[in-house]
C-alpha cells in the first residue's frame, strides 16, 4: 500500500485474479476493509516492504521488515505522482491534493492561480 487508493486498486485486481495478495507496507487498513477485501479473497499481509527481488526480470520475491518472505509472480504499485519540475510551485501556483498526488489546479483553459501562467498536461491531473 502506499495509501487509501491502494485499497481500491487492490478491490479491482481482486477481479482479476484469485490470488492475490496485498502488501501493507507499514499502513493499517481500518477493520471494515480487511474484513471486505477477505470477502473478495484478497489477502493481506502486515510488513514494511524491504525489496523486491527477480529473476531473469520477472518478479519472484517480496522481502518484508522483519524477515518475512512473500512469493510473487506479478508486481502491481499504485505510486504517488508529483510534479518533475517545482516550477509550477515556486511561481506560486495553487495545488490541488489528491490521494495519488499533488498537481497544479487549473481551469478549463488551463489558466492557473496565477495571472498568466497556464499549465497543460500530466502536470494537471493526478494520473
Amino acid at each position: 500500500m502506499t495509501g487509501p487508493w491502494s485499497l481500491h486498486h487492490a478491490r479491482i485486481l481482486g477481479d482479476w485474479t484469485s490470488d492475490l495478495t496485498l502488501l501493507t507496507n507499514g499502513h493499517d487498513p481500518n477493520g471494515d476493509d480487511r474484513a471486505d477485501l477477505a470477502q473478495r479473497g484478497v489477502k493481506v499481509v502486515d510488513g514494511v516492504v524491504l525489496r523486491l527481488d527477480h529473476v531473469d526480470g520477472h518478479a519472484s520475491l517480496a522481502l518484508l521488515e522483519g524477515g518475512t518472505k512473500v512469493p510473487t509472480e506479478v508486481v502491481y504499485l499504485n505510486p504517488q505522482f508529483a510534479p518533475a519540475s517545482p516550477i509550477a510551485a515556486l511561481l506560486g501556483c495553487a495545488m490541488t491534493d489528491t490521494p495519488l498526488g499533488p498537481h497544479v489546479t487549473t481551469d478549463a483553459m488551463g489558466r492557473t492561480s496565477i495571472d498568466r501562467v497556464f499549465a497543460a498536461g500530466d502536470l494537471t491531473r493526478p494520473f
